[in-house]
């Protein structure tokens, strides 16, 4: 059961946590249409990631700021705030606090 979760958790939306920032790179599995991952604490922010096919959206539902960089080169990093999202296209970013 425990493999099934890690999958779920890590595989899917390729989150990797480091030290200094948390990777998030979503992909689907054949016949899934989206992905929601709820409740994910980070650094004192927890945050929701909705994605599907062409764009993620990333919510900071409770505490802390982030900042989230796309690794795509499409800017600058963009601050989100409790109560806000960020949608982008999906693809590897990284968030940082």
């Amino acid at each position: 059961m425990g493999g099934f979760l890690q999958t779920i958790l890590f595989g899917l939306p390729g989150l990797r946590l480091w030290g200094d920032r948390l990777v998030l790179n979503p992909q689907l599995v054949e016949g899934m249409e989206q992905v929601k991952a709820r409740g994910l604490h980070y650094r004192g922010a927890t945050m929701t990631l909705e994605y599907d096919v062409r764009t993620m959206k990333i919510t900071v539902t409770h505490g802390a700021t982030v900042n989230v960089h796309s690794v795509a080169g499409t800017g600058p990093a963009r601050q989100v705030e409790a109560g806000h999202s960020l949608a982008l296209p999906v693809g590897k970013c990284e968030i940082t606090v």
